[in-house]
């Protein structure tokens, strides 16, 4: 199955879902992902070089954060004309729920090893990043308590030795976030 054909339905139906329904439908993308009938090519957020991390044995989660940040940031270049308008609110308010209570569901039993589970939190806080410096702010306050529920985990004493790798990229993603008070208070938690 192609990708472009997967994120060319999830955008025309993802819209119109319940929060439920999102979940069901990101929990079969990875289903397909495990199945290998179909590559998502993600990508790494502001690394400046590779970490000596397995990828495969992080490719469920990495390929659901990839397409959850395709759905959203190609919803943003199709219907960012919305922002401006009274009736977008609504519009925008669900899908960033539902982004963030996916996302969040995907990342809340990770059980890797801690090299790789560093790398993993850190590439999501930097998606999400990425997604709050683009999306309209409706909504997106629960995209701010995930990524401050990331940065409390990626400072948990079995990970932070490798957390100090990834501080950086994770600075970096945390500085395009237009909102100055989320981006300020996100700084503090890392540091």
């Amino acid at each position: 199955m192609s990708y472009q054909c997967l994120l060319s339905a999830a955008i025309q139906v993802l819209p119109n879902c319940l929060m439920s329904e999102w979940s069901n439908i990101v929990c079969l993308v990875g289903h397909l992902v495990r199945a290998d009938q179909v590559h998502v090519q993600f990508q790494t957020h502001y690394m400046k070089h590779l970490p000596l991390v397995d990828l495969t044995g992080v490719k469920y989660e990495l390929s659901l954060l990839q397409f959850t940040s395709d759905v959203m940031c190609l919803w943003q270049t199709l219907y960012g004309f919305m922002m401006q308008e009274k009736s977008g609110e609504g519009f925008w308010f669900h899908l960033n729920q539902c982004c963030a209570n996916t996302l969040k569901s995907v990342f809340s039993s990770l059980s890797h090893p801690a090299t790789s589970q560093a790398f993993l939190l850190s590439q999501a806080v930097c998606h999400v990043c990425h997604l709050l410096s683009i999306l309209p702010a409706l909504g997106t306050e629960s995209m701010f308590v995930l990524v401050l529920d990331w940065l409390s985990e990626l400072q948990a004493d079995s990970v932070l030795k490798y957390t100090l790798l990834y501080r950086e990229t994770i600075e970096e993603s945390i500085r395009l976030i237009q909102n100055e008070q989320w981006s300020q208070t996100l700084l503090k938690k890392l540091l």
